[in-house]
């Protein structure tokens, strides 16, 4: 526990990169590591780009308000919030599915499936599901 909390307390922003080659093995190790995050109700909104080529790198720095840095990094890793993580449809599917393998069989009596039959067609507002998206996908770029 103290090698994660002196990782905690001695993080920092960087802005200098050295122009070595990020391994590919790096790269998923990264990748993995921020998969494996907790996300609400296991929405896993997050979206990776992995971004090595110059002239993308220069696309992003123009949409960054000129981070220079940007394009002085070998790769970049882009994480976007996939708002489609939230749509009812999707998340009925993979509800119901965990209901068929009997994910929640243990549950005394059966409050779980019907509170969510009551609720089987509330559509969530859209500014949840941005809030949502917004702090799970955060959670996931600490990693």
């Amino acid at each position: 526990m103290s090698s994660v909390m002196e990782a905690i307390k001695w993080r920092r922003s960087i802005r200098r990169y050295r122009p070595d080659p990020v391994s590919r093995e790096d790269l998923l190790t990264i990748l993995e590591a921020a998969r494996l995050s907790p996300s609400g109700s296991n929405s896993q909104p997050w979206r990776f780009v992995v971004v090595t080529d110059p002239a993308e790198k220069r696309k992003l720095r123009e949409f960054t308000l000129g981070m220079r840095w940007l394009e002085e990094a070998p790769v970049v890793i882009l994480c976007c919030a996939d708002l489609s993580a939230y749509d009812p449809a999707d998340r009925r599917t993979r509800t119901e599915e965990l209901i068929s393998i009997g994910a929640f069989d243990d549950f005394e009596g059966s409050a779980f499936l019907e509170a969510y039959e009551a609720n089987r067609n509330v559509r969530p507002e859209r500014t949840a599901a941005i809030r949502s998206g917004m702090m799970n996908t955060a959670i996931a770029i600490q990693s």
